[in-house]
């Protein structure tokens, strides 16, 4: 939900004698993107939708829209994301809730909406925005939330998380601009779909926040036009089912392209180490002690220290590879000057462990934040030369081997 000074009046279809607003026939677009969700449900005619507790197990991917709030009389994120709900996108069930624009209503029943599903893989959550365009949100920001709610409350702290750092920013772990390309794709007509930065610091960005630290599973919030701001009721719901279905799409592949047990994967993998520096730190790089198991399972490096990286995913250069790896983990978004240092080799056969390393030098103005505490819960400035022990097998090899963010241009190495 946009901010006061900026926020849209709703476009209103309920008559003053309080009848509900008109039903809208659907365009062929929007029949023709949900007709893989009918010829699920139709060759799955055992599944009973209706039946709610047989069904929780079963549901992979939550939708949320707003209730009505303010002198509204109509919430689109409500009315579109309720079209979704007990059907199937690309094969998974869908189930939509709907939340009150009330901070402590958020805090009490959103977790219980939560544990309701034990095997959900997406979740979105939609609100009205500004007139004109679709907006994905990539981050959300722990507070200051000033703007009352509907029972004129703020949060007693002015935060989601009284325990988190009052500066903490949370950003969603999807590729955000493959889903704005690929939703214009699948999109019928011209659709106005960009990416922000910038949640509103209301109800949106609070149960954002919530998503995203509830890391239950992937999460996004998308933020809808008023209907007929530009677009009517029919073609805001075509809109919204092309960026449905990418998202759903790319849950699917993701889950496809995850190995189950790294025992049993003979091919290497390739990974990126983004040597982070800020000259308010000189002669310093950025650091943290890893806590989590890797992705499969393997235990290789935990207790270390390392550099923020991960895996390259498919598609991007070693550079667009640290810019979302530095965002995700760290929360910094002003890298400059990303250049490509080397590579290195990386076995450790005890561990059952083979990375192909690329060493990425980049630098920042700003201080991180740890985004992902499963993995690291603090990242420290530390001297180049002088670093803690001990440390995550890339960030020893580079030392060993000569690469070093103050030394550019190094070759790559074997």
């Amino acid at each position: 939900m946009a901010n006061l000074e900026e926020e849209a009046s709703i476009a209103s279809t309920t008559t003053q004698n309080g009848r509900d607003h008109e039903e809208v026939p659907i365009t062929t677009s929007a029949i023709l993107l949900l007709l893989p969700c009918i010829v699920w449900v139709l060759i799955n005619e055992d599944v009973d939708a209706s039946a709610d507790d047989d069904q929780r197990n079963n549901v992979h991917v939550l939708v949320t829209g707003f209730e009505i709030f303010g002198s509204h009389a109509i919430n689109p994120s409500w009315e579109i994301m309720k079209t979704f709900d007990k059907t199937y996108l690309n094969g998974m069930y869908v189930r939509a809730h709907l939340l009150p624009v009330d901070y402590a209503g958020v805090d009490e029943q959103y977790p219980q909406i939560l544990a309701k599903y034990p095997n959900l893989r997406l979740i979105v959550n939609c609100g009205v925005g500004l007139p004109g365009k679709l907006k994905l949100e990539q981050c959300a920001r722990n507070g200051l939330y000033h703007r009352k709610d509907n029972q004129a409350l703020v949060p007693k702290t002015g935060f989601c998380y009284s325990t988190d750092n009052p500066e903490n920013t949370l950003v969603t772990k999807i590729p955000l601009p493959a889903i704005v390309s690929e939703a214009r794709k699948n999109s019928e007509s011209d659709m106005s779909l960009g990416i922000s930065s910038d949640a509103g610091l209301y109800l949106c960005e609070y149960i954002y926040y919530h998503s995203l630290r509830g890391a239950v599973c992937n999460s996004v919030f998308l933020h809808v036009p008023p209907f007929d701001m530009p677009y009517p009721q029919p073609h805001l719901l075509s809109h919204v089912a092309a960026i449905m279905s990418s998202l759903t799409n790319y849950t699917q592949r993701s889950r496809l392209m995850k190995p189950v047990d790294s025992s049993i994967s003979c091919l290497p993998g390739v990974g990126v180490s983004v040597f982070v520096t800020n000259p308010a730190h000189p002669d310093h790089i950025l650091v943290g002690k890893r806590l989590a198991l890797h992705r499969d399972g393997n235990e290789h490096g935990v207790g270390t220290w390392a550099t923020p990286g991960g895996h390259l995913q498919f598609g991007e250069t070693f550079e667009e590879c640290a810019l979302r790896e530095a965002r995700e983990e760290c929360g910094l978004t002003d890298l400059q000057n990303l250049e490509y240092l080397g590579t290195a080799n990386i076995i450790d056969e005890a561990h059952k462990y083979h990375c192909v390393v690329a060493y990425v030098a980049a630098t920042t103005q700003s201080e991180p934040i740890a985004c992902e505490k499963d993995k690291c819960d603090q990242w420290e400035w530390h001297p180049f030369t002088s670093l803690p022990a001990p440390l995550f097998s890339s960030l020893s090899w580079a030392c060993r081997h000569g690469i070093s963010p103050f030394v550019l241009n190094f070759c790559s190495q074997k």
